[in-house]
């Protein structure tokens, strides 16, 4: 009896300790620029486009920390669509209906460093193009902005 009682009591102490590990934190949900004209026509969303060099230590800062913000990935899944494209490849894409490479979009939009974001609306419509890196609040702000629209 003692035994049933001391197994009882480790199964319930093991159900209790389960249950008090938080759950694994959001993880942002990227989209290949492959998967976007499909995902839009399922579920149209803003796109937030993150223009990016590998070299860019700026941009690995932010995956690093805002993009693993749970908030920021959250916010993220549920209400846009982010993309990465390297700025700096000859690789041609479909973007928005276009076809086109990381590096011309960065000289058809001025773009000068990176991170640099392409806001993009629910008629996909550019809005604005942001640059720099973001904070969490910070992109929580242009997040929600934009979502609005």
């Amino acid at each position: 009896m003692k035994q049933l009682i001391g197994l009882l009591s480790v199964a319930v102490l093991a159900i209790v300790v389960t249950a008090a590990v938080p759950a694994e934190p959001t993880a942002t949900e990227w989209t290949s620029i492959d998967q976007l004209a499909e995902k839009l026509k399922k579920e149209p969303r803003p796109v937030i486009v993150e223009m990016y060099a590998n070299w860019c230590g700026w941009c690995k800062k932010m995956d690093k920390t805002t993009f693993a913000d749970p908030e920021i990935a959250s916010l993220v899944n549920e209400s846009v669509y982010v993309v990465k494209i390297n700025g700096e490849t000859t690789d041609k894409f479909t973007f928005l209906g276009k076809e086109t490479s990381g590096r011309e979009m960065v000289k058809a939009l001025g773009i000068q460093g990176y991170p640099t974001f392409i806001l993009v609306d629910n008629d996909q419509d550019r809005l604005e193009i942001v640059s720099g890196y973001k904070t969490s609040p910070q992109l929580k702000r242009i997040i929600t902005k934009l979502a609005k629209k």
